[in-house]
């Protein structure tokens, strides 16, 4: 009798283990991409998909947007244009935007990181403002057919009281060469700006010299490109892809170049710190 009880309950337990199991796989299947809803986070592209959602939504799915801000995820796969305006950082959510071909941002907006649109890979045309760090997310983009991309160190309000009005650490985009990956691009248009690792001056030295780092995509180049480097510093000079500043001294800070790639539409401003040793 005892042993039948004691099967009894290791049976009960048993199953009772198996149903926890099969519980905690089905909320870790949902915790990895299975659970059907999505959470925008940016206002300003929270607006845009209400408007372009609408179409398909149930009444019972625009309640739940309504109420808690969650799109289905399905109904976010109808959308494959969007455009956004305002003041933000983050594109959390937009990857969820699994169709969308054409993007576009409109106003003061800096992306700080655009990598979630390197699972937007249905996109054909971006249009994008932001404090990049690098642009290696485009090389998944692979039918994209044009190009609007500008880089700023310029930070957005939230970031201004830890970084001041500009984010040092942004790099100038010099290389381009990652748009040799894209095969059906067509137009592109590159704004940069931003600051330069630090150089090292000894303080009896009076010059500095480096080669152009402009790094143009060769399968995008014409005959009739024309590269232009200039500098409003005083005694700087630029001959056969060399910049060089003279009569330097420790009071210099700070050294500045900006370029314009004729026939390509790729200009940019940098800025070089300097540390005097």
């Amino acid at each position: 009798m005892k042993n039948r009880v004691l099967k009894v309950v290791v049976g009960s337990l048993a199953l009772s283990m198996i149903g926890l199991f099969a519980y905690q796989a089905k909320v870790e299947g949902n915790a990895m991409g299975k659970f059907p809803y999505a959470y925008i986070v940016p206002e300003a592209i929270k607006e845009s998909l209400d408007h372009e959602v609408r179409r398909s939504e149930t009444e019972e799915e625009a309640s739940l947007r309504d109420q808690f801000q969650l799109f289905t995820k399905a109904n976010l796969e109808t959308v494959k244009a969007m455009e956004s305006e305002g003041d933000y950082s983050t594109l959390e959510g937009i990857q969820h935007v699994a169709n969308l071909e054409t993007y576009g941002v409109e106003g003061k907006t800096s992306v700080v990181d655009p990598r979630l649109l390197s699972k937007n890979t249905k996109l054909k045309n971006l249009e994008i403002s932001g404090s990049f760090y690098s642009i290696d997310f485009l090389k998944n983009l692979s039918k994209l057919e044009r190009l609007d991309l500008r880089n700023t160190s310029e930070t957005t309000d939230e970031y201004r009281d830890l970084l001041g009005e500009n984010d040092r650490k942004v790099r100038p985009l010099f290389d381009l060469s990652v748009l040799d990956t894209l095969n059906n691009l067509k137009h592109f248009r590159v704004e940069s700006e931003g600051f330069t690792e630090p150089i090292a001056l000894k303080k009896n030295m009076t010059s500095y010299t480096m080669v152009s780092p402009l790094v143009l995509p060769q399968k995008l180049a014409t005959a009739d490109i024309k590269v232009t480097i200039e500098s409003e510093d005083s005694n700087f000079s630029y001959n056969e892809e060399v910049l060089t500043w003279e009569q330097l001294s420790p009071d210099t800070k700070e050294l500045h170049f900006s370029w314009n790639v004729e026939g390509m539409n790729y200009y940019g401003e940098a800025t070089i710190p300097i540390i005097w040793k």
